[in-house]
């Protein structure tokens, strides 16, 4: 206890002693011992830190006991990590902080990513975020087995808490509600997929534990472990084609419900103005209001048409590589253009049928690295050859390799590189500057 809460104490315990009652002074003595009592309880702790919840935030350091809302300020004692403070708020540069968390209960089992917890007293179904697990319904490998693990996790559990993502919808276009499930201070989905009975998938935004997952999966896929075997690699490789195509159709009516909304705003603001500017006539408006339409849908129609096309162009300037080929292309006396994607990278989707045009169009080969089909350890070393990746890292400390990346090498040295989708005007400006094209 400090001294300043000591002193304090001790001034009010003189206090009581005064002129009063038997009875005033019984209350005080109980007043007394309720304020040490909790005084006491703040300034201790309630049970051990776990010690994989330390973080470094602002030069301290924090931990809590499971519970991800209860923090403490936290030292090292005989390699222990302990508490040295009482209960204080999460630490501001901890992305949890951002994310909403709210504790519930189970109430049945789904599937291997799906489950149903009752939220505010009512059941709601719950689909985990950042993951897929096998599709019972389609009898794939492991789906089984990932939906045993999860249901009998979930009936174990002592303590459930769903972590809303702020970079993520709050719910699906089934209305199941998107969240990361902590199990006893767990995340499930971590759990899942150091089992091989999971993948990351459904990244639309910058997600909290995506990098820790991301980890994960390399380590999985590394030891062949679940969905991750041999004789499952065909079948995972035909579902990441598949849902890349549903994820070009879902970019595709994104793009249209946008669109769709700005020229009915559009209208409406134009017909209030209208209403309120008597001095046009009725027949004018209605001439402008049916024009924008049809230049709407002349728009619409040439969007679509032109993402079909695009969708629709195969990557024959795009060759896909093994990390021992890469190592064999970067060696080569010549400009070599390195791509580094995701398949669940909806901005790698989109970029690549920009550079297969810019590839075709100045008869130059792309060479694309998977970077879900790379061991960890090549991972890591891909992250620090080249300048555009190299500086990114996840609150852990491990490397983070930001998708798409467009890298331009020649005798093994990294000439230039850029990230992000720069578009066909941003890639033949890459290339222009650096003399691979003319």
């Amino acid at each position: 206890m400090n001294i300043r809460i000591r002193d304090n104490l001790f001034l009010f315990f003189i206090l009581l002693y005064n002129e009063d009652s038997d009875s005033m002074k019984k209350f005080k003595i109980i007043i007394f011992l309720m304020i040490i009592f909790a005084l006491l309880n703040a300034s201790g702790t309630s049970g051990k830190i776990k010690q994989d919840s330390i973080i470094e935030c602002n030069g301290k350091y924090y931990g809590n006991h499971g519970n991800p809302t209860h923090w403490h300020i936290v030292e090292k004692k005989n390699n222990n990590w302990v508490s040295i403070s009482g209960e204080v708020s999460i630490p501001s540069c901890y992305i949890k902080e951002i994310n909403t968390w709210e504790k519930v209960s189970f109430s049945k089992c789904a599937d291997g990513d799906t489950a149903h917890f009752i939220i505010k007293g009512e059941d709601k179904k719950v689909r985990f975020l950042a993951i897929d697990t096998p599709e019972v319904n389609n009898k794939e490998k492991y789906s089984r087995e990932a939906s045993d693990y999860t249901c009998n996790t979930l009936k174990k559990a002592k303590e459930i808490y769903l972590e809303y993502d702020a970079n993520s919808d709050k719910e699906d276009k089934y209305g199941r509600i998107l969240a990361f499930v902590h199990v006893d201070g767990v995340l499930l989905e971590k759990s899942l997929i150091e089992r091989g009975l999971a993948k990351v998938y459904y990244i639309y935004g910058d997600y909290a534990h995506v990098d820790e997952l991301r980890k994960e999966e390399n380590v999985a896929k590394e030891k062949r472990i679940g969905i991750w075997s041999i004789d499952n690699e065909d079948t995972i490789n035909k579902d990441i084609e598949e849902d890349k195509f549903i994820d070009d159709i879902k970019s595709i009516i994104s793009l249209i419900i946008q669109i769709l909304k700005k020229i009915f705003t559009f209208l409406l603001v134009l017909r209030c103005n209208v209403v309120k500017n008597k001095s046009i006539k009725k027949e004018n408006n209605n001439g402008i209001i049916n024009s924008i339409i049809i230049i709407g849908i002349i728009f619409l129609i040439t969007a679509l048409l032109f993402m079909f096309k695009n969708n629709d162009t195969k990557d024959n300037y795009i060759k896909q590589i093994s990390y021992s080929e890469y190592l064999d292309v970067i060696k080569k006396d010549e400009y070599s253009i390195i791509l580094l994607t995701n398949p669940t990278c909806m901005h790698c989707n989109n970029y690549k049928p920009f550079v297969n045009y810019v590839a075709s169009e100045y008869n130059i080969n792309v060479y694309d690295i998977n970077l879900t089909s790379i061991t960890y350890d090549e991972y890591k070393e891909l992250h620090s050859r080249y300048s555009a990746i190299k500086n990114y890292f996840s609150e852990k400390g491990e490397p983070v390799i930001r998708t798409p990346a467009t890298i331009i090498v020649k005798n093994n040295s990294e000439v230039a590189s850029q990230l992000g989708d720069i578009g066909y005007n941003g890639l033949v400006k890459l290339l222009k500057d650096n003399k691979v094209i003319k």
